[in-house]
């Protein structure tokens, strides 16, 4: 990097220091790293985009075929953060019309992000995409996208066929040297703030499940809950979880463990007869418990 870069690199990560000090290391890093391509890159878009409430600037080198793809998590309640579907396929009109592009065809999807390849609908839209050589159109990067990896694979596919992506909310698109740059960097921020989140979210767990609390989901055999949200032993259950790892342990398939269970008359957390998958979890659940301690 050459001196003028590291001193204004240096300067500004100062700066940032004293006005952000609750920035992470690696926000810190990102910004020393980054910072020379990312001024470069803002000054090249600031160029070829319009960055207004609708649309950016349109580019006659870009396909006019548009394939929109909207997703929400869920059916928009009153205290979801999801932009609506229809909302999100206006704001791709818009985006066609002032544009000059058709669309040429719309994909909607209900469900939380998965990964790409276990989104049937979003899948579609791709192929379409590549297919026509179109552009595809998503609200933004976290409605298509679980990973950076998923996010930059399925890009390099749109370009190697022909087609390109735009995404509306963070303004790229990736026919552009420096919308390919900013989409890069964009996705691995997601990516980043989304495993952040998730370490959260296994901390929190944690601490309740140390605290002996129900950590979500069903109730697991040997315990019940008490009106603290507090785990209580049951004990004869606690006997007869300790009973199946020791039959396991001396070789026992989970499938006799269950058929000895069922035989001795003794149920299930839902009153039924033991099944070989139900066993199985509890088992193996109650081994990982032991390596755990």
């Amino acid at each position: 990097m050459p001196r003028d870069n590291l001193r204004t690199v240096g300067m500004d990560a100062k700066h940032c220091k004293r006005n952000q000090s609750k920035n992470t290391s690696l926000e810190v890093f990102f910004v020393v790293a980054f910072f020379p391509q990312i001024r470069h890159a803002t000054r090249m878009q600031s160029n070829i985009q319009n960055h207004n409430n609708s649309s950016f600037s349109p580019n006659n080198d870009v396909s006019k075929k548009l394939v929109v793809y909207s997703r929400i998590s869920r059916i928009k309640g009153g205290d979801s953060k999801d932009i609506s579907l229809d909302n999100q396929k206006a704001l791709a009109a818009d985006y066609a019309r002032l544009n000059g592009m058709s669309v040429i065809g719309e994909y909607t999807e209900i469900q939380s992000a998965k990964k790409a390849s276990n989104r049937p609908e979003f899948q579609k839209a791709i192929a379409q995409a590549k297919k026509e050589k179109a552009v595809l159109f998503l609200y933004s990067l976290s409605r298509g996208f679980r990973s950076t990896t998923d996010a930059l694979l399925i890009s390099q596919e749109l370009g190697d066929a022909g087609a390109d992506l735009v995404s509306w909310t963070e303004k790229i698109e990736t026919h552009s040297p420096s919308g390919k740059m900013f989409f890069t960097i964009v996705a691995a921020m997601n990516t980043y703030e989304r495993e952040i989140l998730c370490e959260r979210t296994k901390s929190a767990l944690a601490h309740k499940k140390r605290n002996g609390e129900k950590t979500g989901g069903s109730i697991p055999f040997g315990y019940r809950v008490n009106k603290n949200g507090k785990l209580i032993v049951i004990k004869s259950e606690r006997a007869t979880v300790k009973k199946m790892v020791a039959m396991r342990t001396k070789g026992k398939t989970y499938k006799a463990i269950a058929e000895d269970l069922n035989a001795k008359k003794i149920l299930s957390k839902t009153g039924r007869q033991w099944a070989i998958n139900v066993v199985r979890r509890i088992v193996i659940a109650e081994q990982n418990e032991l390596l755990a301690a």
